[in-house]
């Protein structure tokens, strides 16, 4: 590890990898950068997940629609039959 003075900072430099350590503030900011991509990630997620359930409910609804059509034609069916003498 070596120190340099970098544009009016001292900044450490690690030669095995080249490159200046970051400091404080450079720190903290890829801190900030890594939460809000974990955020960012998450808030995906969780939006997949809602939008997966919306159209799980919708095709439940459908279901229940076509259910409810079906029975709907099988009872007009029936009246129908009733009202031509039973054919």
């Amino acid at each position: 590890m070596r120190l340099y003075w970098d544009d009016g900072v001292l900044r450490f430099y690690d030669p095995l990898t080249g490159e200046f350590l970051l400091d404080h503030e450079e720190s903290e900011n890829a801190r900030i950068i890594e939460r809000e991509g974990r955020l960012a990630e998450r808030e995906a997620r969780i939006a997949e997940r809602n939008a997966r359930l919306a159209a799980e409910a919708e095709n439940a609804r459908l279901r229940e629609a076509s259910q409810l059509a079906e029975a709907e034609v099988s009872r007009l069916r029936r009246l129908l039959n009733r009202f031509r003498g039973g054919e």
